[in-house]
């Protein structure tokens, strides 16, 4: 879940921010890289 959403951030205001996160998370080493998928994430992070 990317962090605006975890925080509930209106980005309608940061289209070309949305575009890019849209973007990035199609990429494996972004994906990897999300705080829910590390080892030691907190309980509230991974549900």
């Amino acid at each position: 879940m990317p962090p605006y959403q975890r925080f509930n951030i209106d980005m309608v205001q940061f289209p070309l921010l949305s575009r890019l996160n849209d973007a990035y998370v199609e990429l494996p080493p972004f994906q990897d890289a999300m705080p829910e998928k590390q080892p030691d994430a907190p309980p509230s992070v991974v549900s």
